[in-house]
C-alpha cells in the first residue's frame, strides 16, 4: 500500500456514483474497479454517495443530488471528478439524445467546473474536454482493470469452459461486451457474422436502461432476429466473464464512440487478440497492440486471416497481454494517488 508523504488528518475518499445500480454498463465497472483499488492500494477509508465532508470527492457520474454535496463540501473537501461521460457517449446511446444532448453539455461542462482536478481517461477526452470550456486541470488516468480478475486461461481451461457452455471445440469464437445499444456497433456485429457462417459470434451484454434505450425496438428485433452462428448472452456478472474470454479466440469490439474502453482491456487481460472499429481514442493508448476496421466485410477479412494465419493470432495475442500490463490496477493506483495528493496539498485539506 502507497504510504502518505505528509500525515493529514482526514484520510477518507467519498465515491459519488449512480452507475453502480446499473448493471452491465462501464462507468459502474469502472466505479467498482476504483473502489477495489484504493481500498487495496491508497491509504484511504472509502464511503459511497456519503453527504458527509471527506477529506476527497471523487464523482463519477454528474448527478444533480451530487452536485449539491459538492457545493456544500467544496471548501471542506478537495474535488476530484472523473469525466467517463462527454456529449458523443450519449449520441447512439439514450432514446432522443439529439434533442436533449445539447443542454445537457451545458449541465456537464457546468458540474465539470466545480472540480479542483479533472480526471480524462484518455489524451482524447482530455482535448474534448477543453474544446467544450472545461476549466479545471485535467489529468490523465486511464481505465485500468484487476489482474486477479482478468488474466489467460490454459488450453485445458479453455476446452472444460467451450464443454460447459455448449461450444465446439474446434469453433473459432469472436466474443464481443457491452451494452446492446447501436453506439456499441451490435449490427456491424451481427452483419460481419453473416459473412463468416462458420465462426462463432458472441454478444455478452444487457440494455441496462430499458426503453430508454436508443433504437430499442431495433435492439430487440437484432437480438431476435439473428444468424444462427450469433449468440446473445445477456449480462453477465463480472467474475463470470473471464470464463468467456478465456473461452474464446479474438475480442471483436465494433463500437463507434468510446472514451476509453474498459472491456478491451479486460479482454487483453484474459489474453485476446483485439480487433476494434478504427477510433482516434485508441491511437494513442492501444498504439499497435490491436487490428481495425470500418466495415463488417473489413472486420471479416481480419477474421478470417486470423483463422488461417495461427502465428499472427499469437502475435497479437502476445501484444494484447502486454498493452494489458500498462492498465493493472497496480500501476494507475500510483497516478491516482498523487492526483489526491496534489489536490489535498493545494486546498489545505
Amino acid at each position: 500500500m502507497i504510504k502518505l508523504m505528509k500525515i493529514f488528518h482526514d484520510n477518507t475518499v467519498n465515491i459519488l456514483s449512480t452507475a453502480l445500480d446499473f448493471k452491465g454498463q462501464g462507468v459502474g465497472s469502472a466505479t467498482e474497479d476504483t473502489i477495489h483499488m484504493i481500498k487495496n492500494f491508497l491509504p484511504y477509508e472509502v464511503r459511497v454517495n456519503s453527504k458527509e465532508p471527506c477529506a476527497i470527492i471523487h464523482a463519477h457520474t454528474p448527478n444533480v443530488g451530487f452536485l449539491f454535496n459538492i457545493l456544500k463540501n467544496r471548501k471542506k473537501s478537495g474535488i476530484v471528478i472523473s469525466a467517463h461521460i462527454i456529449p458523443d457517449s450519449l449520441k447512439e446511446s439514450l432514446i432522443l439524445a439529439p434533442l436533449w444532448v445539447r443542454g445537457f453539455q451545458i449541465y456537464l461542462v457546468e458540474f465539470y467546473n466545480l472540480a479542483d482536478r479533472i480526471i480524462a481517461v484518455s489524451p482524447e477526452v482530455k482535448k474534448e474536454l477543453k474544446r467544450l470550456g472545461v476549466k479545471p486541470r485535467i489529468e490523465v488516468v486511464p481505465n485500468f482493470v484487476s489482474s486477479s480478475i482478468f488474466y489467460p486461461g490454459t488450453l485445458e481451461k479453455k476446452m472444460k469452459l467451450r464443454e460447459k457452455y455448449s461450444i465446439g471445440k474446434d469453433e473459432f469464437v469472436a466474443i464481443g461486451v457491452g451494452q446492446v445499444q447501436p453506439r456499441k456497433g451490435i449490427k456491424e456485429f451481427v452483419e460481419t457474422a453473416k459473412f463468416l457462417p462458420d465462426v462463432k459470434f458472441l454478444w455478452i451484454g444487457n440494455m441496462p436502461f430499458g426503453t430508454a434505450t436508443q433504437g430499442y425496438r431495433k435492439m430487440k428485433d437484432i437480438m431476435r432476429k439473428h444468424p444462427s452462428n450469433v449468440m446473445f448472452l445477456n449480462y453477465i456478472p463480472r467474475e463470470k466473464l473471464r470464463e468467456l474470454y478465456v473461452l474464446s479466440d479474438l475480442f471483436f469490439f465494433p463500437s463507434h464512440q468510446e472514451t476509453f474502453g474498459l472491456v478491451i482491456i479486460e479482454a487483453a487481460m484474459c489474453g485476446l487478440p483485439l480487433l476494434l472499429k478504427d477510433l482516434t481514442v485508441y491511437r494513442d493508448i492501444f498504439h499497435d497492440a490491436y487490428l481495425k476496421g470500418t466495415t463488417p466485410q473489413e472486420y471479416a477479412e481480419v477474421i478470417e486471416k486470423f483463422k488461417r494465419d495461427k502465428e499472427d493470432l499469437m502475435s497479437y495475442r502476445k501484444k494484447a497481454v502486454d498493452l494489458a500490463k500498462n492498465y493493472d490496477e497496480r500501476n494507475v493506483a500510483k497516478h491516482l494517488f498523487e492526483v489526491y495528493k496534489k489536490v489535498r496539498e493545494e486546498k489545505g485539506v
